[in-house]
């Protein structure tokens, strides 16, 4: 499984988030995690629809919050 990560090196919150994903990730085995950074790739970003960091994104499905919790997380790759 895919996954594209949306963070600003700057965000507090995305530290925590990737973190959390790369935890998920180490428990399931299959997941490729992707990062994209908002400030050096605004435009494609935005042509994504990612308007709030930290943001996930799977196929067309975006996950995007001030706080990413470890079960919201895990709902939306059990949901993908």
């Amino acid at each position: 499984m895919h996954i594209i990560f949306y963070h600003s090196p700057l965000c507090p919150r995305c530290r925590l988030a990737r973190r959390t994903l790369k935890e998920i990730a180490r428990e399931h085995g299959d997941i490729e995690i992707e990062e994209i950074d908002v400030f050096k790739r605004p435009l494609e970003t935005l042509r994504r629809g990612v308007r709030m960091i930290p943001a996930l994104q799977i196929d067309s499905r975006v996950l995007s919050g001030l706080y990413l919790k470890r079960k919201h997380i895990h709902q939306f790759i059990d949901n993908s």
